[in-house]
Order: structure tokens, then sequence, then C-alpha cells
């Protein structure tokens, strides 16, 4: 594929996910089912590098998840618009 071709598409696909995370974020906080973390370190900063890591590891998957959901989202509802049949 062209350069351009897949930029447009990781653009699409990071746009849809931007979109897609107001509703898939508290899907999966619900599926994760946990509100508090047992964190095992040495010091108050190793603590606190922990919860921090633990936290941006949990957006970035719900990121990931919403970016799918909304890419194959908008794909469907493209070719529901358009009356294509898979």
């Amino acid at each position: 594929m062209s350069g351009l071709l897949v930029t447009i598409l990781v653009l699409y696909i990071l746009a849809a996910g931007v979109i897609a995370h107001g509703v898939v974020r508290p899907a999966v906080m619900d599926w994760y089912h946990s509100k508090t973390y047992w964190i095992d370190g040495s010091g108050r900063s190793g603590v606190f590098l922990q919860l921090i890591s633990s936290k941006v590891s949990f957006e970035a998957f719900a990121f990931v998840v919403s970016c799918i959901f909304g890419a194959l989202g908008g794909w469907i509802y493209a070719m529901r618009k358009n009356r294509i049949s898979i």
C-alpha cells in the first residue's frame, strides 16, 4: 500500500477511537470490575509510579479497544449507508 493510504487509514482508526472512547471506556471499566489496585512498591515514589503506570496502561487498553470497535462500527455504518452487503 502507498504511504498516503496507510496514513489515511491510521488517521481513520485514531479518529474512530477518539469518537468511540466515550462509549467503550465505561463498558471496559464494568468488565474489569475493579476500582482499587493492589500495589507493591518500595517507598512513596515507587508506589506512585506503579499507580500511574497501571492507570496509563489501562487507559491505553481501553483506547485500543475503542479504536477497534470504532473502526469496525464506522465500516459497518458506511456499508449499510451505501447498501453494500457482505
